[in-house]
């Protein structure tokens, strides 16, 4: 073990939901260690989450992975960010992470990108405004087979990622969230998905109104207005000067701002209100049974199922701390 990191750890987010998922965090291992010869932290692994059982198995893991990040023991969080939806889990860890100011590496391996507006980018503008540094490869490069060519490729990549992440590690500068201090200047600010969509506009439109009428301050966020670095550090000031954070999960993941923001709200202990319509469940094996991604599930305050819900949550909420 490399004596300069002694207790200190890498911290690898990723997918775990099948064998392709956990082998690749593997794959990141081997070669962060090749290059490293750290200690590695993987939730799946690390939390022996093959063998707990019962209805309290998701809490103990959101426990340890929650533990792990408040250490102060993490050099820096690896994440393997693959996908057209990217998994809320990952996405709230980015964003606690960030709270914590621990440096963020992403590594994505798609072949696609986004763009609007004229203008290309590969993550939601909050996970780019969060992150230290980010790897985007996926060129395959060419041997006897293609078997051979994918392996080869993803080790190069994973390489690759190894020796920026060792350059990250060996600058000795401790990583800063350039973000504002928190100076409460709103009562709520909303991210139903960044506005990316119109059902999610009028849904914060309507309830900024009704809690407007009720002279309870709110921000809404829509950086998908304009794909811009400065809406991203809006909606990180929003949050931050806010007490409640309403957020949207009619969807199969959570946009992965939103999420990423949640991680956020519940490092610095703002009440965080999820809207969430349905009656489906997520079951698993051994016991588990969730609303959505466990690290959403156990960071929620309050799930309100209709939007009139939400206001008489906060209405709720407002007349406790006047009494």
């Amino acid at each position: 073990m490399n004596k300069k990191y002694d207790d200190k750890f890498i911290y690898i987010c990723t997918k775990l939901f099948n064998y392709n998922d956990k082998l690749q965090a593997e794959y990141l291992e081997s070669s962060l260690k090749n290059k490293l010869n750290c200690n590695i932290f993987m939730p799946f692994r690390d939390t022996d989450e093959n063998k707990l059982t019962g209805s309290n198995r998701t809490k103990i893991i959101y426990d340890a992975d929650i533990e792990r990040l408040n250490s102060g023991n993490v050099i820096l969080l690896a994440a393997l960010y693959d996908g057209i939806c990217k998994d809320e889990g990952i996405s709230f860890e980015l964003g606690y992470a960030y709270g914590k100011g621990i440096p963020i590496f992403i590594i994505n391996t798609d072949f696609i990108w986004y763009a609007m507006e004229n203008k290309e980018f590969i993550f939601d503008p909050i996970v780019e405004r969060m992150c230290s540094d980010y790897l985007h490869q996926y060129q395959i490069k060419e041997h006897e087979s293609f078997y051979d060519s994918l392996m080869l490729s993803q080790k190069g990549a994973y390489d690759l990622a190894a020796e920026r992440i060792s350059d990250i590690l060996s600058e000795n500068t401790i990583f800063k969230s350039s973000i504002s201090k928190e100076n409460l200047m709103n009562d709520v600010f909303i991210d139903f998905g960044g506005g990316k969509y119109e059902y999610q506009r009028e849904y914060a439109k309507w309830i900024k109104e009704k809690l407007t009428s009720m002279s309870i301050s709110v921000k809404v966020s829509n950086r998908y207005s304009r794909i811009e670095q400065t809406s991203a550090l809006e909606d990180l000031e929003n949050l931050l000067n806010s007490t409640y954070y309403i957020c949207l999960g009619d969807e199969v993941e959570l946009n992965s701002g939103t999420a990423a923001l949640m991680g956020l709200a519940r490092c610095k202990g703002k009440k965080i209100i999820l809207y969430e319509s349905s009656n489906l469940e997520i079951h698993g094996e051994n016991g588990h049974c969730m609303k959505k991604n466990l690290m959403i599930d156990f960071s929620v305050d309050k799930v309100a199922k209709t939007k009139k819900q939400i206001i008489d949550i906060i209405v709720e909420e407002e007349q406790c701390l006047k009494n």
